[in-house]
């Protein structure tokens, strides 16, 4: 039973304004928001709730330009993006690359333990940010999270039977095949089942329907365990 296509074809550098500008005396730091009701650790200015830069959200407006620490912003606003669950893979990763060259904690190792900390949070966070944003899977998982819809953390009971058996008759195939030419088929329709999920996905979101993505989410973690055996399995074969 050539169930693979069946089953696919049901699937849905340097530091950015680093210079000091010492003719600056008279005025209030500034930061993203998440900071209202705070002031800098280093100047004790208020940290207002106004809007920067990507980059510039990460340091005080002082004459010393310190790095500030995480302010509870989330990873959208980290990584200086619209929240939602279509975004453009290659900014993102220019913007994560930059910012991680700005606060690599080997930059502040002759700075102060305070800022040495909290560049190495900042740095952490990024790393979050990014890891959780560049995959269609978790980020969506990550969108439910901050809109307060729970998650489902059991599957099975989330599909039709119908789809489950299709998914196991996929597993046995790929259990039981050593044809490497029929695994890479399978694994190209594995692949365009899962972005047609996404297409799926990015209407939801579109649409608030956060349960019916929560449904998508149940289906695509199939399709993600499939594409993992199916590599495991080439990968044995090599």
């Amino acid at each position: 039973m050539a169930a693979s296509g069946l089953t696919m074809g049901l699937a849905i550098g340097s530091f950015t304004r680093i210079a000091r500008n010492t003719s600056m005396r008279n005025f209030k730091c500034t930061q993203l928001r998440g900071h209202s009701n705070a002031v800098c650790w280093k100047c004790s200015r208020e940290l207002l709730n106004v809007d920067k830069t990507t980059s510039d959200q990460f340091f005080c407006d002082c004459e010393e330009r310190v790095v500030l620490p995480p302010s509870g912003r989330d990873y959208f606003q980290v990584l200086g993006c619209s929240r939602s669950f279509h975004i453009d893979g290659k900014p993102l990763k220019q913007t994560f690359l930059k910012l991680q060259s700005l606060l690599h904690p080997d930059k502040y190792a002759q700075k102060s333990n305070k800022e040495l900390q909290f560049a190495a949070e900042q740095s952490s966070l990024i790393n979050k940010a990014f890891t959780t944003l560049r995959k269609p899977y978790a980020r969506a998982l990550y969108l439910l999270q901050l809109e307060g819809v729970a998650v489902k953390m059991s599957h099975g009971g989330d599909c039709d039977h119908n789809f489950l058996a299709t998914v196991m008759q996929i597993n046995e195939d790929i259990d039981i095949t050593d044809d490497r030419e029929r695994l890479h088929q399978m694994k190209e329709d594995n692949t365009k089942a899962i972005e047609e999920l996404e297409m799926e996905l990015s209407r939801a979101f579109q649409e608030n329907q956060y349960e019916h993505a929560n449904d998508i989410l149940a289906k695509m973690k199939y399709f993600q365990t499939i594409s993992d055996n199916i590599n495991e399995k080439l990968n044995e074969d090599e």
